[in-house]
Parts: C-alpha cells; sequence; structure tokens
C-alpha cells in the first residue's frame, strides 16, 4: 500500500500493553501519530511483563504486519 491510504490513520490511540498475571494490563506505550506505511521503532519503559498484547485505537481494527520486540538489540520471542 501507498503512504496516504486511509489505513493509515488508524494508528492514533492503539497502545501496547504489558500485564504479569494475564489479566490485568498497564499501558506501555500509546501511538500519538498515525502509521507511515514503513518499520516505525518505539522505545518504552518496560519491566517484567512476561503476556504483552496490542489494543486497537478508536478507529482501528487491529490490522498489524508485523509486531517485534527487543531488550536492547536482542530480539524477544
Amino acid at each position: 500500500r501507498n503512504p496516504g491510504e486511509p489505513y493509515l490513520d488508524r494508528l492514533q490511540g492503539a497502545q501496547i500493553q504489558g500485564s504479569t498475571d494475564g489479566i490485568s494490563y498497564t499501558p506501555l506505550h500509546t501511538f500519538n501519530e498515525n502509521a507511515t506505511g514503513n518499520w516505525q521503532e518505539k522505545t518504552f519503559a518496560g519491566g517484567n511483563y512476561p503476556h504483552v498484547r496490542f489494543v486497537a485505537g478508536p478507529n482501528g481494527y487491529g490490522e498489524l504486519y508485523e509486531l517485534e520486540f527487543y531488550n536492547g538489540s536482542t530480539k524477544l520471542t
């Protein structure tokens, strides 16, 4: 898809959330900007969260192509 297509404005308000128990989640990052159609790198204070999820914003449907997490330069699995 080309940048500027309507789907790019659906990221705003989405969150990355973490949980220690898989029930109660804490916001770790809120996207305050639109998508770009390219990779975006975000840094946020972590913690020990064995459960991490993406929650779509009010205009989104949760459509992400890929989501990766790193601890420094180490990709988490």
